[in-house]
């Protein structure tokens, strides 16, 4: 039976592509890149970022090799932090999803996503709504009436 790619294969692969086309460049070529992964080793994130970082030196995307670290704290926060703290670093990039968005409202962060510039968008999050099983609450709409 033929292999199917996976999702998150076919993710790099767009990655890689679009950063391509995007011309992305070392700019100074003693440094190497960084990329920053908003979680501890193994994650999500972490697999994300690595197979991107992986991709781009296979591909030779940026002409040069990246330094992975993760950063872990208030959940992605820590991270964003650290980037804004690089604003006009060209060597610096970071893997963000949904959960950071979250952390950054959560806990209130000085930083939004509109503060960074997105290079590629690598897999969606399909989202849902749960409620218990005995909630009152059985549908969107019912849901909704809550807020008004």
């Amino acid at each position: 039976m033929p292999r199917r790619p996976t999702v998150p294969a076919l993710c790099v692969c767009l990655l890689a592509l679009t950063l391509t086309a995007c011309g992305v460049t070392r700019g100074d070529e003693s440094r190497d890149l960084v990329m920053l992964i908003p979680n501890s080793p193994g994650g999500g994130y972490d697999q994300t970022g690595r197979a991107a970082v992986q991709v781009m030196e296979d591909g030779d995307v940026t002409g040069g090799s990246f330094n992975v670290r993760n950063i872990v704290g208030a959940g992605g926060s820590a991270a964003m932090a650290e980037l804004m703290g690089k604003q006009g670093d060209e060597h610096t990039m970071m893997t963000v999803g949904l959960g950071v968005v979250g952390s950054l409202y959560s806990f209130g962060s000085d930083f939004s996503l509109q503060d960074a510039t997105p290079l590629a968008q690598l897999i969606t999050e399909p989202e849902g709504i749960l409620v218990p099983s005995e909630s009152p609450y059985q549908t969107v709409a019912d849901f909704a009436r809550l807020g008004g």
